[in-house]
């Protein structure tokens, strides 16, 4: 719009030498957009056709006449534009409606500024208007449906929280009473295993109607950021505690790796954390039967001149699962969905939970999978870590992480031990250094931590650490 008005000023000045009227009656009549020229009294120098056709204009031969006898309805507002730019100003709108004669609405993007003679004088203004009328009707239907959709989708979430509700109270006493019942020792083998199944059912159903819940929550708006310290380290173990036990059927291993840079103490939403690392693990657990599920937890700081710095927490949930079909991957975290591996094992709402509550602690989730190798599931959230805390880790960090001091160690073994040790060094055995034994009891703290070192790939110290105890050889 700007741009073309510039070069309409610039036009106008190169042709002012004759007749600017005559000059531009001719040239302004055939720009395909709505483009009218007047002088300082608000008379029509020029106009367009489109001008002519967009605003119904009866008298075609309107030149010489002014504006507001064209316009006789013309708005206040608008009259006090005009005269803000005869002064100099240059305005203009994106979408502003208009009132027609007959009571109609149309809507506008508009701009109006002065134009100069040779003399660099003001001679009068050039409008520049475009109808959106069509496309404002699009976008507020568009806007009102999308309202229509929140609005049922707030009625179908409100109708699934109050019908959860009222199935979750009866279920509750249903349960309590079969706990009772399991109690009885007088129960017949077949008796117990009836009330075994009606507990399992129930919890399950529970399960169900608890994501349902949340799920609910979510959509409707009804959570709410609720800041706590947690410990990684405790929070994973306190999950896993629940959910091994649970699916012990499976006979997993389960093996968890927090990195040495993780704080001891983070802050962030603890409920809600539990809930994101209960359904990953919960999965994985569930649908990996007699393979291996490890939780690995991470930490990457961002350096902020505040007393609270803040930092990404990272946990990576891996199984060695049936996998994923990778046609299959961009819609696993929609709600009701499930690989079809997976159906019949769950309501397919906990992946749902883990990427909204996720987001909504303004982090990302994300998973990679391979059909029979399995998948890894990651969240990245943001937290809060206080200075003091990262002090002290870092005090600490600096006295466990001394190359030197391992290497002192192994030198202080006997032969058959330290030959071991630095071979497995030399070709950076991981696996062998992961799980290194020695012939006698030793300094634990040492061992610990090359064994650590090891099992969390940290080449570089187990590099210094064979440097030292090559150059001291």
């Amino acid at each position: 719009m700007s741009y073309l008005s510039e070069n309409f000023i610039h036009s106008l000045k190169a042709g002012s030498e004759g007749n600017p009227e005559e000059h531009f009656q001719r040239f302004v009549k055939h720009i395909p957009a709505a483009i009218a020229m007047f002088d300082k009294e608000m008379r029509y120098l020029a106009v367009s056709d489109r001008w002519i056709e967009d605003y119904q204009i009866q008298d075609e031969d309107i030149l010489g006449k002014l504006h507001y006898d064209v316009f006789p309805h013309l708005s206040e507002e608008w009259k006090q534009i005009y005269q803000l730019c005869l002064n100099g100003v240059v305005k203009e709108g994106e979408e502003d409606p208009i009132t027609r004669t007959d009571g109609s609405i149309e809507w506008v993007s508009w701009e109006v500024r002065p134009w100069k003679d040779a003399d660099e004088e003001i001679g009068g203004l050039i409008i520049y208007t475009e109808l959106i009328t069509e496309r404002k009707k699009a976008e507020l239907a568009l806007l009102k449906a999308k309202e229509m959709a929140e609005d049922a989708s707030l009625a179908k979430s409100n109708f699934i929280s109050r019908m959860s509700h009222e199935f979750r109270t009866p279920l509750t006493g249903i349960l309590g009473y079969a706990e009772m019942l399991e109690e009885d020792a007088n129960l017949s083998q077949q008796q117990r295993k009836y009330i075994q199944q009606i507990l399992s059912g129930g919890n399950h159903l529970l399960d169900m109607l608890d994501d349902i819940l949340d799920l609910s929550r979510i959509e409707t708006g009804r959570i709410e950021f609720v800041e706590s310290t947690i410990n990684i380290s405790q929070l994973i173990e306190e999950i896993i505690s629940v959910q091994n036990q649970k699916h012990a059927k499976n006979q997993n291993k389960l093996s968890v790796h927090i990195d040495r840079n993780v704080p001891s103490e983070m802050v962030t939403d603890e409920k809600k954390l539990i809930q994101i690392l209960g359904h990953l693990i919960d999965n994985a657990l569930k649908f990996t039967k007699r393979g291996e599920v490890d939780i690995r937890a991470g930490y990457d700081p961002v350096e902020d001149s505040n007393a609270a710095r803040g930092g990404m927490l990272t946990v990576q949930v891996s199984d060695t699962g049936s996998g994923i079909p990778e046609d299959q991957l961009k819609n696993i975290f929609k709600p009701f969905t499930q690989a079809e591996e997976r159906y019949n094992e769950g309501t397919g709402l906990g992946l749902t939970i883990v990427y909204r509550l996720t987001r909504f602690l303004g982090g990302h989730s994300k998973v990679e999978s391979e059909v029979g190798e399995g998948s890894t599931f990651s969240i990245k959230i943001p937290v809060q870590v206080e200075e003091e805390v990262l002090d002290e880790q870092n005090m600490d960090a600096e006295a466990r992480m001394d190359p030197q001091k391992v290497a002192d160690y192994i030198r202080s073994l006997p032969e058959e031990d330290r030959k071991m040790i630095r071979s497995a060094l030399e070709v950076q055995d991981m696996d062998e250094l992961a799980c290194v034994k020695l012939s006698v009891r030793q300094d634990e703290g040492a061992l610990q931590h090359l064994r650590e070192s090891a099992q969390n790939f940290d080449f570089l110290f187990i590099t210094k650490v064979y440097k030292h105890l090559a150059n001291n050889d």
